[in-house]
């Protein structure tokens, strides 16, 4: 681990308790039209979820049958999942194609860029969160030519 700063809002995506028993984030091998159902949690464990994380002080930015979309200061992810974010730098392709390095965040509690949520008193209803990773715009140049000529 790099020591770096930590961003001033960490994203996550939370996994409420699903029907099947397993995290999206824990499942080994793929998943299909055929399996997704088992990582669907139930509506009021979701509803729950999201009262929860929002009375922890968390913002829920978007929900679904699957995972909660968190986000909120590195310092309330350390308070209420009881773990330590720390910084890791990896080299990425950002725009353009330039080879750089990008921080990524992990949780001294768990496997890379997951968090172990079992301490925590919001754990009867979720199995596992995963810190969203840092994404850059990969736009393309155009290849039509401009509608108007300059003269």
């Amino acid at each position: 681990m790099v020591k770096g700063k930590l961003p001033g809002i960490v994203y996550a995506e939370v996994s409420p308790n699903s029907v099947g028993g397993t995290s999206l984030f824990d499942f080994e091998g793929p998943i299909t039209s055929q399996n997704v159902q088992q990582f669907y949690s139930e509506p009021n464990v979701v509803n729950e979820a999201i009262q929860r994380l929002k009375a922890a002080g968390f913002d829920v930015l978007q929900t679904n049958k699957i995972t909660i979309n968190i986000a909120g200061p590195p310092s309330l992810y350390e308070k209420v999942f009881k773990t330590r974010l720390l910084t890791r730098e990896k080299e990425v392709i950002k725009p353009g194609g330039k080879k750089d390095n990008a921080t990524f965040l992990d949780a001294d509690n768990s496997p890379i860029e997951l968090i172990d949520v079992s301490e925590s008193d919001i754990s009867d209803l979720l199995e596992r969160a995963a810190l969203n990773e840092p994404m850059y715009s990969m736009s393309l140049p155009s290849f039509f030519p401009p509608s108007r000529l300059a003269s």
